[in-house]
């Protein structure tokens, strides 16, 4: 006897699935109740910031951006003030965009209803100008570089040897209109290498009786390491140079620049008026040039002075 197949009545079938849509939406809604409920209970909400660590950095600004990030809302509805929404990770992104002189940082909640920021800040090694015409000595536009060669933040003038200072052409960092943008978070760029650079003025002054000022880098590659000191001479007003370029590298320039120390007649030229030590010039090939100008004539005049005494020396 065969049975017939029962057939559904779509009418039953229509009010049993609206019957499961009902309960589904209102165990739903229960659950995302229960859920922003429990996101804004008070005992998984985080009550206050602590940092540890900051040297130069407002203490205030740091909570304002830690704050920002707690006070919005995770998909519009959950608070990320709760420590089960919190990210870490958010505040540690927000914190290193927000302050490029951060350069460790550590985000925990401790007991519960406490963040801790950890910060490391970046130490200045040395400073990176723009070398232009400036109304006034102050408005040097400098940058903090780190040891990794990261321009970090806007310096403040300083004075006499606290930092070396490394002058650049406003055209190495022009952008295609010929205007220089704020530089802070943009790595050394100036120089082929940043490490290798600094080992060399540190192998030049070890080698040689010179201490270097401060360096200036020309458009065209040319580098002029302005000296304080030349054997026991000081220079205060007008200070003598040494010029290479940046194409060569540095075991030749430094031997270039030891041929002239090591020339018998700059010694005694050297000997007899230190304070006429123009420059030593050691961007050609095979050939060293040194110059010997009264200060008076390089501070009165540009027209070449009879007494100029230039000499160069062939390897």
């Amino acid at each position: 006897m065969k049975t017939r197949p029962v057939q559904r009545n779509p009418k039953i079938e229509r009010r049993r699935r609206i019957k499961r849509l009902v309960i589904v939406s209102i165990a739903g809604l229960a659950i995302l109740a229960s859920i922003i409920f429990i996101s804004r209970a008070k005992v998984l909400s985080v009550e206050g910031v602590d940092l540890v660590g900051q040297k130069t950095l407002i203490e205030d600004d740091v909570r304002m951006v830690v704050d920002e990030y707690l006070d919005g809302h995770l998909l519009w509805v959950l608070p990320r003030r709760n420590v089960l929404v919190l990210s870490t990770g958010a505040i540690k992104h927000r914190l290193t965009d927000a302050f490029p002189r951060i350069e460790d940082i550590d985000v925990h909640i401790d007991g519960g209803d406490r963040i801790v920021v950890s910060l490391g800040e970046r130490s200045a090694h040395s400073l990176w100008c723009v070398d232009q015409d400036y109304e006034h000595i102050f408005e040097e536009v400098c940058y903090f570089a780190d040891t990794m060669g990261l321009l970090y933040a806007r310096a403040p003038y300083f004075s006499g040897s606290v930092y070396l200072k490394v002058y650049f052409d406003p055209v190495l960092v022009a952008d295609e209109e010929g205007e220089v943008s704020n530089l802070v978070g943009q790595r050394v760029t100036q120089v082929p290498d940043f490490d290798e650079f600094f080992t060399f003025l540190s192998d030049l002054e070890s080698s040689y009786p010179v201490v270097v000022k401060s360096v200036h880098i020309d458009a065209f590659g040319d580098v002029y390491l302005v000296l304080s000191r030349v054997l026991n001479y000081p220079y205060q007003d007008v200070e003598p140079v040494i010029i290479y370029h940046q194409g060569d590298d540095y075991e030749t320039i430094l031997r270039n620049v030891g041929v002239v120390f090591d020339f018998p007649e700059f010694d005694d030229t050297f000997t007899s008026t230190p304070s006429w030590l123009e420059s030593i010039d050691v961007r050609f090939d095979g050939r060293a040039f040194y110059t010997f100008v009264p200060p008076s004539s390089r501070i009165t005049s540009d027209e070449p002075d009879q007494t100029t005494e230039e000499d160069s020396i062939e390897e």
